[in-house]
């Protein structure tokens, strides 16, 4: 199980040993998990975009260099629709951002919509592709609203002026915030495509993704540093075990 689980989310594998662990991961509203998606994608890139802005302070360069992890994730992994559609998505956005220009983000998400449509039209209509738009969507407009409600007006005041606290608890609500949102956005879509529901599935995300990130984060770490110091990656292999069973 453990090393299907890792196949799937850190490669895309899927194979006939880890049908009982898919199952399990769908009846607590975490499928997505189990499958290389948009959110695997963001994880991946938003660590290398945390690392490249800890480099240097330019976010073009940053930018830069989450361009050229995306061109090489894309020719390690299968080509699935999934995949290339979230790929599309990062790219634009990550050109955006080499480029210096301030862009909306639903602006780039229109745009994305309709390369991925005018590569694959039939995507309209499955859920996949309507899952994917609709949550970023969803996040782009409701999030900010959400977390203001949440935080209070004492948060909009000059940053300087902000304690660590507040900053502490307006990065839960935000973390809340992103959880409850796509939840509620892509509620209706599934109840459409799939016809049930997962209550648990907003708790079951706030409770896992940090675990997510975890494997996701010593994974790739583990293959980029076997690829140069194999005894390295050798050591990583008992820290992403242990997170793989938690």
């Amino acid at each position: 199980h453990r090393m299907g689980f890792l196949g799937a989310i850190l490669l895309g594998r899927r194979g006939g040993e880890t049908a009982e662990l898919r199952e399990s991961f769908r009846v607590v509203g975490l499928a997505h998990l189990m499958s290389i998606s948009g959110a695997h994608l963001a994880i991946l890139l938003g660590l290398v975009w945390c690392v490249g802005r800890a480099v240097t302070v330019r976010p073009p360069q940053a930018a830069m260099l989450v361009l050229v992890v995306l061109a090489l994730y894309l020719l390690a992994v299968p080509l699935r629709t999934p995949i290339v559609r979230a790929g599309i998505m990062a790219g634009l956005f990550s050109i955006a951002y080499a480029a210096g220009r301030r862009v909306s983000g639903l602006d780039l998400l229109a745009l994305a919509a309709l390369v991925v449509l005018i590569w694959q039209p039939a995507d309209l209509l499955s859920p996949g592709f309507q899952l994917s738009f609709g949550a970023v969507a969803g996040l782009l407009l409701f999030v900010s609203p959400c977390v203001a409600l949440l935080c209070g007006a004492e948060t909009v005041a000059d940053p300087a002026d902000i304690r660590w606290w507040q900053r502490l608890w307006r990065w839960l609500m935000t973390y809340v915030a992103v959880n409850v949102v796509a939840f509620l956005v892509i509620l209706p879509v599934v109840v459409h495509h799939f016809g049930f529901i997962t209550p648990l599935s907003p708790l079951m995300s706030l409770v896992t993704l940090p675990l997510v990130l975890g494997v996701l984060a010593l994974g790739y770490a583990k293959v980029l540093a076997g690829l140069v110091f194999p005894s390295v990656g050798w050591l990583m292999a008992v820290p992403l075990k242990i997170s793989a069973d938690w």
